[in-house]
C-alpha cells in the first residue's frame, strides 16, 4: 500500500515541540570583524564561541582559512561525555604544555586519533578525519549498515562507517549528491557548522528511544534488520537512477518513524496506512517532530527478502509512484515481524 501526502505542520504541534527542544538564545552581537551577520556559518560560530566551545583570541576568526588537526582537537574533544584513562603520547611533536595537549591525549584514548610518532599539529584536516573525529568523540553508531550514495565513499574506503553515522545524522552532508570529497580539507567555518550539528545531535538524539507525547512513555526504536532497511533503500536508489532521478538520502530520524509504524501495526494486527493511535503517516511524523515539506509511505507484508519487497512495489503503481517521486530528498525503511513470523515492510519518503 502507497501513501503520499505533501503537508503543512499544524502550530499547535510546533508550539509543543518548541517548548521541549528549545536551544539557548544565543545573542546577536557580531563576535569577529571578520564575520558578519549575514554570513552564512554566523550562528554555528557565534554560538560556539557564546557558549565555551570556543575561545575568542582575537579579533578576527578566519573563517575561510583552512583547519588545522590542533584547532580541531580541541573543539572536537568536547564532545565527549567524560574524561578517559588515556595511554603515554607517542607524539614527539606535542609539548605538555601545549594548550590543545589535553585534547589530544583524550582523543588518542578513544581511537579518535592513531597514537603515532608525529602529530602534525599544524597540518590541514581533511573531511574523513573530521568524520572519523566527531562520530568516535561524539558516541555514535558507526559500525552499523550505512546507505551511502557517495561514489567516492564505498565500503572500501577506510573511513566508510565515520562517513556513514555523521552523513545519516546530518551532521556532515556531501559537497555533491554523489561526492563527500573524503579528501579535501576543512575550513574554520565548516568546523563550527560540523560541530554545532554535532552538539545538537548529542543533546537530542537517541535513535533507540524516542518519546511518544501522545501516550507518556519511551518507545523503542531499534531496528532489528537494519542490514534490510539498508538494502531496501541501496535498491529504491538503483531503481530511480534508471529514470535518471537523484538517490534519496538515508535518514536514521525517519527510520525511527517508520519503526515505530512498523512496530505500531505488529503491535495491533492492522496492516493500513491510517493508524488507530497516530493517524497518517504524517501525522506520525509531526507527532514526533520530525520536520519535512512532503511526505509518503509505502508498506508491504508477508515478502521475505527486500528484493522481493522491491519488486512488489515495483509492480504496484502507487509504490512505483512514491519510489520515482523526484521531490523526495530522503528515505526511511524498517521492518517488524508479527507473533506468526510474517514480515511487515516500512518504507518511509520526505522532502526536505
Amino acid at each position: 500500500m502507497s501513501k503520499t501526502r505533501y503537508h503543512v505542520q499544524f502550530i499547535s504541534f510546533a508550539a509543543l515541540f518548541l517548548l521541549v527542544f528549545s536551544y539557548p538564545t544565543v545573542a546577536k552581537a557580531q563576535i569577529y570583524e571578520d564575520v558578519p551577520r549575514e554570513y552564512w556559518a554566523y550562528d554555528a560560530i557565534n554560538r560556539l564561541v557564546s557558549e565555551g566551545y570556543l575561545e575568542r583570541g582575537s579579533t578576527h576568526f578566519e573563517p575561510e582559512a583552512f583547519a588545522t588537526r590542533q584547532e580541531a582537537s580541541e573543539v572536537i574533544a568536547t564532545l565527549m561525555d567524560e574524561e578517559q584513562e588515556a595511554p603515554p603520547l607517542a607524539f614527539t611533536d606535542v609539548e605538555e604544555d601545549a594548550p590543545y595537549y589535553e585534547a589530544v591525549k583524550q582523543l588518542v584514548a578513544i581511537g579518535a586519533l592513531q597514537n603515532t610518532e608525529h602529530f602534525n599539529g599544524d597540518k590541514f584536516l581533511r573531511r574523513s578525519h573530521v568524520a572519523k573525529m566527531v562520530a568516535i568523540a561524539a558516541n555514535m553508531e558507526y559500525e552499523t549498515a550505512h546507505a551511502l550514495t557517495y561514489k567516492d565513499v564505498t565500503k572500501k574506503t577506510w573511513s566508510y562507517n565515520y562517513v556513514g553515522a555523521v552523513a545519516a545524522a546530518d551532521i556532515m552532508n556531501g559537497v555533491t549528491i554523489y561526492e563527500f570529497r573524503p579528501e579535501s580539507y576543512v575550513t574554520r567555518a565548516q568546523l563550527a557548522v560540523i560541530m554545532e550539528r554535532a552538539i545538537q545531535y548529542k543533546e537530542h538524539t537517541n535513535y533507540s528511544l524516542i518519546y511518544d507525547y501522545l501516550n507518556k512513555t519511551n518507545i523503542d526504536t531499534v531496528s532489528n534488520y537494519r542490514l534490510w532497511s539498508v538494502e531496501i533503500a541501496r535498491l529504491t536508489n538503483e531503481y530511480r537512477a534508471q529514470y535518471n532521478l537523484p538517490p534519496l538520502r538515508y535518514d536514521r530520524s525517519l527510520e525511527q518513524i517508520a519503526v515505530i509504524k512498523a512496530k505500531d501495526m505488529t503491535k495491533n494486527n492492522y496492516f493500513e496506512h491510517k493508524s488507530a493511535t497516530y493517524g497518517q503517516p504524517w501525522d506520525m511524523a509531526t507527532i514526533f517532530d520530525y520536520k519535512f515539506i512532503g511526505y509518503g509511505e509505502n508498506i508491504a507484508r508477508y515478502f521475505k527478502t527486500p528484493q522481493h519487497t522491491i519488486l512488489g512495489w515495483i509492480n504496484s503503481p502507487g509504490h512505483r509512484r512514491n519510489m520515482l517521486n523526484p521531490n523526495y530528498t530522503h528515505i526511511g525503511v524498517a521492518i517488524e515481524k508479527d507473533k506468526e513470523s510474517n514480515y511487515y515492510w516500512v518504507q518511509h519518503f520526505s522532502s526536505k
